[in-house]
C-alpha cells in the first residue's frame, strides 16, 4: 500500500539528479535517462504550467490557455526529441533522446519566479541562455555529432514545430476546445490596455 508513494519518490529524485547534473554539464548515456509515465506527465504538465503562465500577460490565464501551453509543451518535446534522435544517429537506429530532452527542458521551471520577482529577469534571461547551452552541449557530446549538426537540428526542430503547432491550434479550434477567434482578441485587448510608453 504504501510502495507506491516511496517509489514515486525516489523516481522523482532521480529525475531531479540529473536535472542538477546536465545543469553542471555532466551527462549519462541517452538511454540512462529513464522515467516512468508518471513522472514524465508530471513535468510535462509543470513545464505547461510555466508556459502559460508565461504567455499570461499577452493571453491572460483561462483553461484554454493553459490547455493549450501544456499541449504545445508536449509537442514540442516530442519533436525535439524525434528531430534530435534521427539527425544525431550514427547508425539506423535513432537515439533515444525523450529522457534528456525532458530534463533538459524541465531546467526551465524555476522560471516561476520571475513572476513573482520581475527585478530578476536578467537572471532568468542568463537561465535560459544556460539551459540551451546545456542542452545542446549535451547533445553534441552524447552523439559525438560536430556543433553545426546540432544547431542544423535545431533550426528544423524550429520548422517542425511551427508547422505541428499550427496544426495542432487549429485541431483544437475545430474541435471547439480552444477559441483562437476569442484568444487573439484577448490578446488585443490587453495590449491596448497596456500603458503606452513616452
Amino acid at each position: 500500500m504504501h510502495a507506491f508513494p516511496e517509489t514515486y519518490l525516489f523516481m522523482l529524485y532521480h529525475f531531479l539528479r540529473d536535472m542538477w547534473d546536465i545543469l553542471r554539464l555532466r551527462y549519462k548515456n541517452p538511454a540512462d535517462y529513464r522515467y516512468s509515465l508518471a513522472v514524465s506527465a508530471a513535468v510535462l504538465l509543470l513545464i505547461g504550467l510555466v508556459n502559460a503562465a508565461a504567455t499570461a500577460p499577452l493571453f491572460g490565464k483561462s483553461p484554454a490557455v493553459v490547455t493549450l501551453a501544456v499541449l504545445l509543451t508536449v509537442l514540442k518535446c516530442g519533436v525535439l526529441s524525434l528531430v534530435m534522435g534521427r539527425m544525431l544517429s550514427r547508425g539506423a537506429a535513432k537515439l533515444p533522446l525523450w529522457g534528456f530532452v525532458l530534463a533538459s527542458e524541465a531546467l526551465s521551471v524555476p522560471l516561476l519566479v520571475l513572476f513573482y520577482a520581475p527585478a530578476l529577469a536578467a537572471v532568468g534571461m542568463f537561465w535560459q541562455i544556460w539551459i540551451f547551452v546545456a542542452q545542446a552541449v549535451g547533445l553534441i557530446r552524447m552523439s559525438g555529432q560536430p556543433g553545426w549538426r546540432v544547431m542544423l537540428g535545431y533550426l528544423v526542430y524550429a520548422v517542425l514545430t511551427v508547422v505541428a503547432g499550427s496544426v495542432l491550434m487549429m485541431v483544437l479550434a475545430q474541435t471547439g476546445l480552444i477559441d483562437l477567434g476569442a484568444l487573439t482578441e484577448q490578446a488585443r485587448v490587453i495590449l491596448e490596455s497596456q500603458p503606452q510608453a513616452r
